[in-house]
């Protein structure tokens, strides 16, 4: 098993974003896809769209 650790300097530089197109990659090539995001600031508790957190939009992208 594989595993990849994304890291960045800053918030808002893409993390999410390569992630998220890792992912799909891996989800192509029919390979098994996990995602981990432990901490996540700016959410909005009561906003239930997946817009709103980026955990919640790298498990939808996961499958």
């Amino acid at each position: 098993m594989k595993g990849y650790f994304i890291t960045g300097t800053d918030t808002g530089v893409g993390k999410t974003v390569v992630t998220a197109c890792l992912a799909t990659l891996f989800k192509n090539r029919s390979e098994d896809v996990g995602v981990m995001k432990p901490i996540e600031t700016g959410v909005n508790p009561e906003c239930n769209s997946s817009a709103n957190s980026d955990a919640k939009f790298l498990m939808e992208v996961s499958g």
